[in-house]
This record gives C-alpha cells, structure tokens and sequence, in this order.
C-alpha cells in the first residue's frame, strides 16, 4: 500500500512538473480590421508642457490610407524631431511604423493594429525589444494619452504620455 501512494505521488508530481515546463507558446497577435478615417482624430498638434520641456507629437493626413507624424521635445528654443511615424492603411489591416533615429539601425519598425474604436486603438509587434505595444487613447477632443509598454529583461516596464 505504501508502494501504490509513492507511485501516485510520483505521477502527481511528474504531471504537475511537465504542465508548469511545458506553458503554450506565446500567442501570435491576429490584426483587427480598422479604417485609418477612425484615426483622423489624431490630426494636429499634442503636447506635455512641463517645467524643463515640451514634448510633443504632430500629426497629419497625407492621403485616403497614410498618417504622418513626428514626436519630440522642445527646450528653450531647441527644438529636437526624435522620431518619425506612419499610420499605414494596407486593406482592412493597419501598421503603425515608427522610425527612430539611433534605434534599429534607423530602420522602421512595423506594429500590427490588434485592437480598435473610435476613441483608442493599439499596435503590437511582440518581436520588438522594446516597446511591444503602442496604445493611444482619446479622452476629450483636445486631450489623448499615448503609452508604449512591452517587456524588458523580462519585467513589464510602461511609459505614458499624457
């Protein structure tokens, strides 16, 4: 009788040691369908005016499938362009596609739009150091918030934007 409990208990515990080392593989981000006009909000100048700086981010219409935007900081009288963006319409999928000057060679990098409404939407791109995600959110009709989050070494790490 003792034998037939070790057994058990062995078998518990092989179970249980393959399930927590075997977890599923990481799920692949399926793109949502979007129109870019959802996005025609975003159109115009936004800002985060603290005591040592401006940042901001501008944002404008180039056709019927594309947004163009830059974001960057002005201090005093300098101003500094840290990064270019495209909001590309490809059939009922979009790309958010940041290039960042002294990241990534200066290439592009695309994110896939995985969630949106009118008020908000998000990219992800799960192959990118950091950030993974890039999330922005109407609040009023002058206000928005954008958040870049994702992993780093393996710890969530969040950056906001109000």
């Amino acid at each position: 009788m003792q034998m037939d409990k070790s057994i058990a208990l062995i078998s518990i515990l092989c179970t249980f040691f393959f399930a927590c080392n075997n977890a599923a593989p990481e799920q692949v981000s399926i793109p949502v369908k979007g129109n870019i006009k959802d996005l025609h909000w975003l159109r115009g100048q936004w800002q985060n005016v603290s005591n040592e700086e401006i940042a901001f981010e501008t944002w404008e219409v180039n056709n019927d499938s594309e947004l163009h935007g830059i974001s960057g900081f002005i201090n005093g009288n300098d101003t500094m362009v840290s990064e270019a963006i495209s909001i590309k319409q490809r059939g009922n999928s979009m790309l958010y596609i940041p290039m960042v000057k002294d990241q990534n060679n200066g290439a592009p990098v695309p994110f896939v739009l995985i969630v949106a409404d009118h008020d908000s939407f998000v990219f992800e791109n799960k192959a990118h150091d950091f950030p993974q995600k890039v999330t922005y959110q109407k609040i009023s009709g002058d206000s928005l918030c954008a958040r870049i989050s994702g992993n780093i070494d393996g710890q969530y790490h969040e950056e906001v934007f109000p």
